[in-house]
């Protein structure tokens, strides 16, 4: 908007070069490290992959110490359609499957926490169980199983309702590229 902004940005190190990983809307920056073969191919996938949880249990750390604002932290399944069509419209296909790889890591992620109703908790069930040598009542599972389904369908309706207000009234104090954090 006319004005000049400085900032001070530290790089990330990948192969010993400085890597930012945004995407600015008038020309895309692509950092492509191709894979020599296929185990190499695997190896970087890992390594990206790994990359991923770690942004991803970041965002937690700064969304529960409150660095950042909960509501806008958070986002469903509207805003991530409509993310997704972002990616593919401005990056073309290689952002588009990276945003959707992001995603999917994303919910494999928190699927594995330990909350009621999802296969995380199921795990801890299931070591319970082997500690103790026995099986838990099916109906405790039962009511906690129902009690954190209860509140995940509250946390869902919250969260859509909220991704429906954001497109309908975008924040202006949040950058429209939905890729800046994405990237990284």
């Amino acid at each position: 908007n006319g004005r000049v902004l400085n900032y001070r940005i530290k790089l990330g190190n990948i192969n010993g070069r400085g890597f930012l990983g945004a995407l600015f809307k008038s020309s895309v920056i692509e950092y492509v490290d191709k894979a020599r073969n296929l185990f190499d191919g695997i190896y970087k996938g890992f390594l990206r992959a790994n990359r991923t949880v770690k942004n991803v249990l970041y965002s937690f750390r700064i969304m529960f110490t409150g660095r950042v604002i909960k509501r806008k932290a958070v986002s469903g399944p509207v805003k991530l359609i409509y993310l997704t069509g972002k990616a593919a419209q401005e990056g073309g296909v290689p952002v588009f499957l990276l945003f959707i790889g992001f995603i999917s890591i994303a919910i494999a992620f928190i699927n594995l926490l330990p909350i009621p109703a999802v296969d995380g908790s199921y795990i801890i069930i299931f070591f319970v169980e082997f500690i103790i040598h026995r099986k838990i009542n099916y109906n405790v599972i039962k009511i906690v199983q129902r009690v954190g389904l209860v509140l995940i369908i509250i946390i869902a309706v919250i969260v859509i309702g909220n991704d429906i207000s954001s497109l309908i009234v975008p924040d202006k104090t949040v950058s429209p590229n939905p890729f800046i954090s994405v990237m990284s």
